[in-house]
């Protein structure tokens, strides 16, 4: 399928941020029209946060489960009930440190690989 030819896929909405022609949102909108409506997108607070953030609109029409670390999700969103934001209670984070000042990266270590399961597994409407 060429480029021009692909179709718009109503899981990646237009008028966002994110450019429909660049490879991370190709990619995506691949990715989107396979898995479907029961989907969620779980995605560590990065620069490919611009596909779930509110600048100036969200571009994934999925749920999205993101992990925040030393940065603040009330800056960034995701925002709106479909999203879930985990972070971990670690007394120093937001840092907004680009690497770690204690050389631990405990806020993002102790959101474990079972909590963003349960948690995907719950907004998915599934039990653990």
């Amino acid at each position: 399928m060429r480029l021009k030819d692909f179709p718009a896929e109503e899981l990646f909405l237009k008028g966002s941020a994110a450019c429909a022609g660049c490879p991370d949102s190709m990619a995506l909108r691949v990715a989107f029209k396979a898995l479907g409506r029961n989907t969620i997108l779980v995605v560590i607070a990065s620069c490919t946060s611009v596909l779930q953030s509110p600048f100036p609109y969200s571009a994934l029409g999925v749920p999205v489960l993101a992990l925040f670390g030393p940065t603040d999700p009330r800056r960034t969103g995701p925002y709106g009930t479909q999203h879930r934001v985990l972070t971990s209670a670690v007394e120093c984070r937001p840092c907004h440190c680009a690497e770690c000042p204690r050389q631990t990266d405990a806020c993002l270590r102790d959101i474990s690989p079972e909590r963003v399961v349960q948690t995907a597994l719950e907004m998915l409407g599934r039990s653990g």
